[in-house]
């Protein structure tokens, strides 16, 4: 089992745990090393407060210039409401596992 599923920061400032569903307004992300535990996507957003997520590939969209120009540009456009993502799990390209993932378009239901 992967840390990002297990894992809980506690008592921090890093927000509440990205979760498959939510619908995320994202205005600013931020990579932070949470001693003990790993790196850490650190997110705000307009429409859920702070949010976190251990997840490696939120955690490489964090890191990604090109997903930070974007979030930027929303932001310019209008810094009330940010660009919008949604978090699905979907398997994994090289392990087959299941893993949380950012994608633009709303899922069908």
């Amino acid at each position: 089992m992967h840390l990002s599923e297990i894992s809980d920061v506690g008592n921090n400032d890093y927000g509440t745990k990205v979760v498959s569903g939510d619908h995320l307004k994202i205005t600013k992300c931020e990579v932070k090393e949470v001693d003990g535990k790993g790196t850490c996507a650190e997110i705000e957003t307009s429409n859920s407060g702070k949010r976190y997520s251990f997840a490696a590939a939120i955690v490489g969209s964090a890191k990604s210039d090109q997903f930070n120009e974007w979030v930027g540009e929303a932001v310019k456009k209008d810094a009330a409401d940010g660009l919008d993502v949604w978090v699905i799990t979907k398997a994994s390209n090289t392990s087959g596992r299941p893993m949380l993932s950012f994608v633009f378009k709303e899922p069908a239901a």
